[in-house]
Order: C-alpha cells, then sequence, then structure tokens
C-alpha cells in the first residue's frame, strides 16, 4: 500500500522535494526472501498530492498510467533489493516458489517448473530483461498508449 510522501517525510529521509516515489526496506522486517507480500518488507512512498489527484479520478486513462507506473517501480525495487543479495546465485526456485519472488516470477511465466526456472536464471543474469518482460505482461505499452491518446483528446 502507498504511503503518503510529505514534505515532511522528504526532509527526514534526506530527499529532493522533487521525489515522487521513495520504496525502501522496513526496520527490522524480513528481508524479500521471507516476505509474502511486497507491503511485508518494504514501505512505499508516494507524493502525497499525486496520490489525492489519483484518488480524485481513480478510473481516469490518465490515473491508470500513474498506477501502472506506481506497481513497476514498486516491482523494479524488488528486483534491485534481489540484485543486491549476496545469496541471488545460488538462490534455487524451491526457496523462493511459496512467497513474493515466486509470485513476481509467475507474472513473466506459466507455471511449469521448467518456465520458472528459466526465468530465474533471467532474473540472476539479466535484470534488465526480466523488468521488460513484467512491463510487457502488465501491458504497460497499452495502457501509456491510451492514457497519451486520452491526453489528446481533451487538448
Amino acid at each position: 500500500m502507498a504511503i503518503p510522501l510529505t514534505d515532511e517525510i522528504r526532509e527526514e529521509f534526506e530527499l529532493s522535494g522533487g521525489s515522487l516515489f521513495y520504496p525502501r526496506v522496513k526496520p527490522n522486517q524480513p528481508d524479500w526472501q521471507q516476505a509474502n507480500y511486497f507491503d511485508d518488507f518494504a514501505e512505499f512512498y508516494v507524493d502525497s498530492e499525486v496520490l489525492d489527484q489519483l484518488a480524485a479520478a481513480p478510473r481516469e486513462q490518465q490515473s491508470a498510467i500513474i498506477q501502472t507506473q506506481i506497481f513497476l517501480h514498486a516491482l523494479n525495487f524488488l528486483i534491485l533489493e534481489f540484485q543486491k543479495d549476496d545469496r541471488r546465485d545460488s538462490i534455487t526456485l524451491g526457496e523462493i516458489n511459496d512467497g513474493l519472488m515466486g509470485r513476481l516470477l509467475r507474472v513473466v511465466s506459466g507455471e511449469s517448473q521448467g518456465e520458472l526456472e528459466a526465468w530465474l536464471t533471467v532474473l540472476k543474469q539479466d535484470p534488465a530483461r526480466f523488468m521488460a518482460a513484467i512491463e510487457s505482461a502488465t501491458d504497460i505499452k497499452n495502457v501509456m498508449r491510451r492514457g497519451l491518446a486520452a491526453v489528446r483528446a481533451v487538448s
């Protein structure tokens, strides 16, 4: 769940005034490997004014773009945390299959053991390609196209 990112929080975390998003690992919480959900290990801050605007028009095409970007930003943070983990190269599918990272693998793959193993290898060796597959699976390109078309129609 998104937490409002206010000027006070920006100051507390020493963020610039223009920061829109700020994900961080929760202090004293389990790491990503022990998490079943994103909120189990991370806090995700989103600019409070952006959250207010999304709440005012949640079904608008422009809101869909921002909501998708927030989702992708959170997933990118998870992938970065995975990449920082010293255990990354030795992690097996069995260790992560039932948790948050197993769910993330299923966004880009089917349920077969072979597909999941293959995407785990991509995640370990080519995180940018894995993120591109996430973007494709979330249909971000069409969300952006529809949102931009709605913006042009209003202008």
